[in-house]
């Protein structure tokens, strides 16, 4: 991976090319169901982008069904114990 191209100087928008890398890790296992992704902060500089393009990212992310979000305990992929955790919140 280090020898990719950073995200931000690919062509098009970058929230949607960071959401279908994140969305790649998950589907892959590099990040595991119930795992924790990384923070906004360490997102954004991993890939070289501002904090409000990862923001946009996992919002598209929340979107499609892959990941849960909760205040103040992160983002994480979603999984058995995310689904159920996302059920009892809902009841």
């Amino acid at each position: 991976m280090e020898d990719e191209q950073p995200i931000a100087e690919g062509p098009g928008y970058v929230s949607p090319r960071l959401a279908d890398l994140l969305a790649v890790q998950i589907s892959d296992g590099t990040i595991p169901p119930d795992g924790k992704l990384p923070g906004q902060r360490e997102l954004a500089e991993q890939h070289g982008v501002a904090v409000g393009t990862v923001l946009r990212a996992l919002e598209d992310l929340r979107e499609r069904g892959l990941i849960v979000t909760w205040h103040g305990r992160g983002s994480y992929a979603i999984g058995p114990k995310t689904r159920e955790q996302q059920q009892r919140r809902d009841q």
